[in-house]
């Protein structure tokens, strides 16, 4: 005969290595977490934009996750065999139910507003309260509603297992209660559950799938690069500072109405010289001439060459505006995309490309969590030795990651967020200094 210590002790001594694991990802989640927590609570980069609520939200239920589950599923392991708490086992259930819907939930508004902004750019778009209230609803409302049945039809099982000795061994583990083995509550729980999941990846796929799309349509048209934009939020992803600037399109329609005048005024091209102190050659190309130089009291003077540079600048945007579509039109664009091309990087949406990483990393993983509980049923879970059970148990509890990634992300892509990561704690220190003051 094998006690239920000594079953317990071997499973144990197996489950080591994903205990530790476990530990590192509570340190990692819970710490990770409060410092995006506050980073985007004091941090003025994201402050205005939907960027900032979806954030949070994320890192509220990843907080949350991480202070209570990871610490529980590494008792569990310890005394895998000899559980008796059902109020553990059953906040354990709804915990893990909600933080997979809740996530899924978020994850799709996100990928809903990524979509709005980057392919629909001139449409409406969703704003600070409307994000808020949307996390807040699916989030604490849904996804609890969704959760409730879990914990509901959970129980601590008294069952045998057979121990190394052939023999069977007296067990008690967190399961599903027998009455609700053909219920159909069970049923629609558990449909609920996967219509959720393939339905948040299927849409989210879809959306991504055209944000790409649309991406790669105007590839050439905007440098890109992996640098992110200006903190604040634009309605689209191409903001103007993603746009090229207008020099190169400024300097070719100056050169198109100074040769333009020299035509009708009958003037060699050598001799052409814009008002701004640019010279056209021969072969076209531009050449700025130095500006004069000014003597320290003539600030008349200067205000009056910088508006008159200025007023010539807007009067080329404006002649350039008017061009027929088969004149400078067609010459801007190509300027543009040429400019694009030679700058060797390129700007990306960095926004979008952290959220797409985010609902990839939470999409495959979930897949493989169904589809280890699919092929390996309850029954041969149970009587797998520990080896082979430690090996399932680090593949199947793989969406856990889920809720520390985060913080790298934000670490890796995000150089507003690494900026106030680098500010907490001074300017921490200067908030108590002046609460002791």
């Amino acid at each position: 005969m094998e006690s239920t210590d000594d079953l317990n002790k071997r499973y144990a001594n197996a489950l080591l290595p994903l205990t530790v694991t476990f530990g590192l990802f509570t340190i990692c989640g819970v710490l990770g977490n409060i410092i995006v927590l506050v980073a985007f609570s004091l941090g003025r980069a994201s402050r205005n934009s939907t960027f900032r609520v979806f954030v949070i939200c994320l890192a509220s239920v990843d907080l949350l996750t991480s202070a209570i589950i990871f610490p529980s599923e590494m008792a569990k392991h310890r005394n895998y065999y000899n559980f008796k708490s059902l109020p553990m086992c059953r906040v354990k259930v709804f915990i893990n139910t909600w933080a997979a819907t809740s996530a899924a939930f978020a994850l799709l508004v996100i990928s809903v507003d990524r979509y709005r902004k980057v392919c629909h750019p001139l449409k409406t778009q969703m704003t600070q309260r409307v994000a808020f209230w949307l996390c807040m609803g699916l989030t604490l409302v849904v996804a609890c509603v969704v959760s409730t049945p879990g914990p509901v039809m959970s129980k601590i099982l008294e069952t045998n297992k057979t121990n190394m000795h052939g023999t069977n061994t007296t067990v008690y583990v967190c399961g599903m209660h027998e009455e609700y083995e053909n219920h159909p509550l069970r049923f629609v729980f558990n449909m609920t559950s996967v219509v959720i999941l393939v339905g948040v990846s299927v849409s989210t796929v879809v959306m991504y799938s055209l944000i790409a799309c649309q991406l790669r349509r105007h590839w050439g048209a905007f440098p890109v690069t992996f640098r992110q934009d200006s903190g604040k939020e634009s309605h689209s992803e191409f903001t103007s500072e993603s746009c090229p600037t207008h020099s190169t399109v400024t300097a070719k329609s100056s050169m198109d109405s100074a040769k333009s005048h020299a035509i009708m005024k009958d003037i060699p091209l050598d001799d052409v010289k814009d008002k701004d102190g640019t010279l056209t050659s021969k072969s076209g190309s531009l050449t700025r001439t130095p500006p004069p130089l000014l003597k320290q009291g003539s600030s008349n003077s200067m205000v009056k060459e910088k508006g008159v540079f200025r007023k010539t600048l807007l009067n080329n945007r404006g002649e350039s505006s008017v061009k027929s579509k088969t004149g400078s039109i067609f010459s801007t664009r190509s300027t543009i995309s040429r400019q694009g091309s030679r700058t060797g990087l390129r700007r990306f949406p960095y926004k979008t490309l952290i959220w797409f990483i985010l609902t990839l990393v939470f999409i495959l993983t979930n897949i493989l969590s169904i589809a280890l509980a699919f092929v390996f049923p309850p029954h041969i879970v149970m009587n797998m030795h520990p080896q082979p059970y430690a090996l399932y148990s680090a593949f199947q509890k793989l969406f856990y990651i889920n809720n520390i990634i985060n913080f790298f992300i934000y670490a890796i892509l995000d150089k507003h967020f690494r900026h106030v990561c680098r500010n907490i704690g001074p300017r921490l220190k200067a908030r108590f200094a002046e609460c002791w003051e």
